[in-house]
């Protein structure tokens, strides 16, 4: 809630209304596609690693095993790390319209008591990241792929 706070603290209302949504959607629109491209790349290569980890289960290689686990895990941990700031945006997006509420409105005039109300109604609505606008990244969705990951690994067969 920090980047929230600060803002109600140091800045008039019409700030607040505009500063975090500009920045969001450049964000948004200078990263979807990158962020897509990563997303994908890793998803392909952690594919392709399970894969040789099946491989290796058939033969018995126990240290191509170990190798391709700990770098399944490094792949996955990119993910994570994504989605865990596209979750921060989403939840300090939605703590604004709490910090709104706490900063001293009651003793603002009417007109910045309006602009405030209005950054609450636009607060609801939360700020996202996605994947070239497929779909959001956050942590929900990286653990719904997780979920499917591992039901799809558990009934391959090699």
């Amino acid at each position: 809630m920090g980047f929230a706070i600060d803002l109600c603290e140091s800045e008039s209302p019409d700030t607040i209304s505009t500063t975090p949504y500009i920045l969001a959607a450049i964000l948004e629109d200078s990263f979807n596609i990158v962020i897509c491209q990563q997303l994908l790349g890793t998803t392909i290569q952690i594919c392709i690693s399970s894969y040789q980890i099946l491989s290796s289960l058939a033969v018995l290689e126990g240290i191509g095993i170990l190798t391709f686990a700990i770098y399944v895990f490094v792949l996955s941990s990119t993910i994570f790390t994504y989605c865990y700031i596209g979750e921060c945006l989403i939840e300090e997006s939605t703590n604004l319209c709490d910090a709104l509420y706490h900063c001293d409105w009651y003793e603002l005039s009417t007109i910045d008591v309006k602009s405030i109300y209005i950054c609450m109604i636009r607060a609801r609505k939360p700020l996202q990241l996605t994947c070239a606008k497929f779909c959001v990244v956050s942590l929900r969705t990286f653990t719904d792929t997780l979920i499917e990951y591992f039901r799809q690994f558990k009934n391959f067969e090699v």
